[in-house]
């Protein structure tokens, strides 16, 4: 097994290297490919037939183990391997390579908060201070307390999806 994402819309449009999984109902065999749905319908090599079954991601910038897509080319019995390794091996013909993800992920969402002043000195009782803060400072403190909790997007995420 390898770290991958179900959805493409983490990773930037121009990072982003899609795999499309698909089977052959005659045998069940699978297919890979290097794009986003280029896995579906008739190979025209070999003729057979494949079924979309789905289409993962992980990034060109992506440092996790290095994978290889062979295709072993047989008729009706064609199918393609993912290998733990730089080219494939067992008589399968190397199509392309992928790193898997690590399991390092950074949420794109940071939780953040409004405080409002304990302290009396530090505004006045109708108009206490309040103040914006994000990550560890909405955790409990002695001067300032929580009054709206937030989540914001800390980074811009690709506006196709």
């Amino acid at each position: 097994f390898f770290p991958v994402l179900r959805s493409g819309t983490n990773i930037p449009a121009d990072k982003r290297v899609p795999i499309c999984i698909s089977y052959n109902r005659n045998g069940y065999y699978y297919r890979f490919e290097n794009s986003v749905r280029g896995c579906v319908g008739k190979h025209k090599p070999t003729g057979t037939q494949w079924t979309h079954a789905q289409t993962i991601y992980t990034s060109r910038d992506a440092n996790g183990t290095a994978y290889c897509v062979g295709m072993k080319e047989a008729g009706e019995h064609t199918r393609w391997t993912v290998q733990k390794a730089q080219v494939c091996a067992d008589g399968f013909r190397h199509s392309f390579g992928f790193r898997a993800m690590h399991n390092d992920y950074t949420s794109p969402l940071v939780p953040c908060c409004i405080l409002v002043a304990l302290n009396s000195q530090l505004g006045s009782k109708e108009t206490p201070l309040q103040r914006f803060a994000a990550g560890k400072e909405c955790e409990t403190s002695t001067e300032w307390r929580v009054v709206y909790k937030l989540v914001l997007l800390s980074r811009p995420i690709d506006a196709e999806h």
